[in-house]
């Protein structure tokens, strides 16, 4: 039996969004803001898709979840970097800005610090 994969979106068929769209009901853990986008969940791809970068995601119904970096090679396929209709850049800057600050708060004295730990810090990595 062979496997398939989400659809890339093609003009006069299907939902003409210029980012990638969930399955319905795959929405949920986006909303809940969680960073990760599994392959299962994606209904389609735009059609020049392309590898490393950042599109917008949305709900079956068309809702904009936000944005992410998707790698259609892996089964964790997107990682979101903003909510809503946060812009990505702005998202990234300011979550950096974050993280910055609370380790110049809470690393004084050691000689070495992790400047942002992925998810926690709300800047998903590979």
């Amino acid at each position: 039996m062979e496997k398939r994969g989400p659809k890339k979106q093609t003009a006069g068929r299907g939902p003409s969004l210029p980012g990638v769209i969930l399955k319905p009901g795959r929405e949920k853990s986006v909303l809940n803001r969680h960073h990760w986008i599994f392959s299962g969940a994606i209904q389609s791809y735009p059609e020049n898709f392309v590898n490393g970068q950042i599109y917008p995601v949305y709900s079956a119904g068309g809702q904009l979840l936000g944005h992410a970096y998707f790698n259609q090679k892996c089964s964790l396929a997107g990682r979101l970097v903003s909510f809503g209709d946060i812009p990505p850049a702005d998202a990234l800057r300011h979550n950096l800005r974050l993280a910055l600050q609370l380790r110049q708060s809470v690393g004084q004295g050691y000689e070495a610090v992790r400047l942002v730990n992925g998810e926690s810090d709300n800047l998903p990595g590979p």
